[in-house]
């Protein structure tokens, strides 16, 4: 588990969340940390019939 400092499990070890309130996803602690350079993504618009174009 890789722990940041001052992160929070969500749920209880059993995997309930009993008793556990709304965490945002920056506070939690994450079984695996990604990082992303250079990130491209294709991207289509909508026209006015609801039809995909080009962005």
């Amino acid at each position: 588990m890789y722990n940041l400092p001052g992160c929070v499990n969500v749920g209880g070890t059993d995997g309930s969340s009993v008793g556990a309130g709304p965490v945002p996803p920056e506070r939690r602690c994450w079984a695996q940390l990604g990082v992303f350079n250079d990130t491209a993504l294709l991207a289509y618009d909508l026209d006015i019939n609801q039809n995909q174009v080009p962005g």
